[in-house]
C-alpha cells in the first residue's frame, strides 16, 4: 500500500503511499519473521514496503493528451532520487518480489518481468515515479497510480513505496513520499490515499508525520498466508475541493511544462538524503 509503502493496503534486504505506502525512516523489521508467523490475524509489523494490487487500475482517466516524462538528471551523491525510467522496473520488480512473501502486499504471487514492466509503464505516463539509488544501484522506488478506474475519482491518487531492507533509515521513505506530495499536488490531484496492512508501526508513523488522517479500518480485508489482515486506510487532502476544479494534469505534461518545477522537488529530495535528516511532509 501506502504501499508508502507503499504506499497504497501503502524495507530491507531485497524486500522492502486510497496511497499504499508503507515506509519509514526507521527500521523495517524482518521479512524472515513476518513469513514465520501465523495465527488467525496476522499482521506485518514495522514493515516499510506497501501492497501493490495487481488487478486494480493504474491508470486515472486523464482527458489530456498522453506525454511520455522527461528525464531529469540524478543528484551526484552516493544516494539519490530521480525520476524512474521504464529501462528501471526489472530492478525495481526486484526490490518488491520478496514482499510478496509477506502480509504487506496482497499479491501472492511475484509478478514476472514483463507483466511489472507493463504496469510500471502504464502507471508512469501519467504519475510520477521515483527510484532510490545508493551508489548507482537502484534501492528503492515510489510511484503514484489512480486510486480508482472510474473517470469521477480522477482527483484522487494512491501511492506505493518500497525499500530494500539496507536502505532504510536517514528518513529515506519519508523524503520519497514527500517528493510524490508535491508533484501530485502540482498536478491537480486533490486527495492522496494510503492503505497499511496494521499493525505496522513503521508506515502508521510515516503517514502520521506526514499529516494523514485516519479513514477507517477494513477488517479481514485479505486471506494471505493462512491468516486474515486488517486494512487501514489513510488520506491526506492535498488542495481544497472547489465547485469547478480542472482535470489533473498528466505527469507528462506537467515535467514538459515545468521542468524547473520537478528538478526543484529531486533537488529538495536529494539534499534532505544528503543531510542525512527527513524531510517536512508536503
Amino acid at each position: 500500500m501506502s504501499e508508502i509503502v507503499p504506499a497504497g493496503p501503502a524495507g530491507e534486504q531485497g524486500a522492502a503511499i486510497l496511497l499504499r505506502s508503507t515506509l519509514d525512516a526507521g527500521s523495517i523489521g524482518s521479512l524472515e519473521r513476518a513469513k514465520r508467523g501465523r495465527g488467525r490475524r496476522l499482521h506485518a509489523r514495522g514493515s516499510m514496503g506497501t501492497r501493490f494490487c495487481p488487478d486494480r487500475a493504474h491508470r486515472l482517466p486523464f482527458r489530456h493528451e498522453r506525454i511520455e516524462p522527461m528525464d531529469f538528471s540524478p543528484c551526484a551523491t552516493s544516494a539519490n532520487v530521480r525520476i524512474a525510467a521504464r529501462g528501471d522496473a526489472e530492478a525495481m520488480r526486484a526490490v518488491y518480489a520478496p514482499y510478496v512473501e509477506t502480509p504487506v502486499t496482497f499479491d501472492t504471487v511475484a509478478p514476472s518481468r514483463a507483466e511489472f514492466t507493463a504496469r510500471m509503464a502504464d502507471a508512469m505516463v501519467d504519475y510520477p515515479c521515483l527510484v532510490l539509488e545508493q551508489d548507482g544501484r537502484v534501492v528503492g522506488f515510489a510511484y503514484a497510480h489512480a486510486q480508482a478506474s472510474r473517470a469521477a475519482y480522477r482527483w484522487n491518487a494512491e501511492l506505493s513505496v518500497y525499500l530494500e531492507q539496507g536502505a532504510t533509515g536517514g528518513g529515506r521513505g519519508r523524503t520519497l513520499y514527500d517528493a510524490l506530495l508535491k508533484l501530485l499536488r502540482a498536478q491537480g490531484v486533490k486527495s492522496a490515499y494510503g492503505l497499511v496492512t496494521v499493525p505496522n508501526e513503521a508506515s502508521e508513523r510515516l503517514h502520521a508525520g506526514c499529516g494523514f488522517q485516519r479513514c477507517w479500518v477494513q477488517s479481514y480485508a485479505g486471506w494471505k498466508a493462512g491468516s486474515w489482515h486488517d486494512v487501514t486506510w489513510y488520506v491526506k487532502e492535498l488542495a481544497p475541493f472547489d465547485d469547478d476544479p480542472a482535470d489533473p494534469v498528466p505527469f507528462g505534461e506537467l515535467a514538459r511544462t515545468r521542468p524547473d518545477f520537478v528538478q526543484q522537488v529531486l533537488d529538495e529530495a536529494n539534499a534532505a538524503l544528503e543531510a542525512n535528516a527527513p524531510t517536512d511532509c508536503a
